[in-house]
């Protein structure tokens, strides 16, 4: 869908195009890891925002890879991908993300093909033998934004295996499984069990009333007690 946006209508595809020529960007250098300045759980409302912060270069390219040196041998391994939910990603649980190669999955049947091992999906396989670190970025729905759609940074991951699978649409896709790494802060967790909370409010425990509003605002106001009482057999003395 970024992809087949007119840039004419978008403000913030405008406002980017300015500021990459005028070079107005943050950490505008390639590397594997962090990035300066950007936490675990930063939420993003343009894909724009994270090519000027150097987190995510590629504007609709969902891998973003470099070559670089390990020991005396150059290889080119991927650094970010964006899990935007375009290829039947499965992205359920959130220490686990089974991502999907790019290319061949044009919506005219007749441009459709079998994807193959080049740049990006060439680096994610990369990856898979250096076992270097990748940024994940997670898109996930939301109605009340502009584009339909925000970006929260999840943190690294690492692939452990891949494979290739075929579609729906019946191309041969390549897989690739990511485990996060361990003693990270939550980040997309947090977002997921939010939106749990909205549609249901009883499953966040402690409530005291579903919707302290009444039904007069549009999402339910959840009143909630999270400071347990204390235990009645424990006695205390003045």
């Amino acid at each position: 869908m970024d992809e087949t946006q007119d840039a004419s209508r978008r403000a913030d595809l405008k406002a980017g195009a300015i500021m990459m020529a005028s070079n107005i960007r943050a950490n505008s250098g390639k590397r594997i890891g962090t990035v300066p300045g950007v936490e675990i759980g930063d939420i993003f409302y343009f894909r724009m925002e994270l090519c000027i912060i150097g987190l995510h270069a590629p504007s609709m390219g969902g891998i973003d890879y470099m070559t670089t040196k390990f020991e005396n041998d150059e290889d080119s391994v991927a650094i970010c991908i964006v899990s935007a939910g375009g290829y039947e990603n499965e992205d359920d649980d959130t220490d686990v993300l089974v991502y999907s190669g790019q290319g061949g999955n044009s919506r005219n049947t007749e441009e459709r093909h079998d994807q193959k091992l080049e740049r990006g999906n060439l680096a994610l396989e990369r990856s898979l033998h250096r076992k270097n670190e990748i940024r994940v970025v997670r898109g996930f729905k939301d109605p009340f934004c502009l584009t339909g759609k925000i970006y929260i940074y999840d943190g690294l991951y690492k692939i452990h295996e891949s494979w290739k699978e075929r579609t729906k649409s019946g191309i041969n896709c390549f897989k690739y499984k990511l485990l996060r790494e361990p003693g990270q802060r939550d980040g997309a967790a947090i977002w997921k069990m939010t939106q749990k909370w909205i549609t249901n409010p009883a499953t966040r425990g402690h409530v005291l009333l579903a919707d302290l509003s009444a039904k007069a605002e549009m999402l339910p106001v959840c009143l909630v007690n999270e400071i347990l009482p204390p235990d009645p057999s424990l006695s205390y003395m003045a």
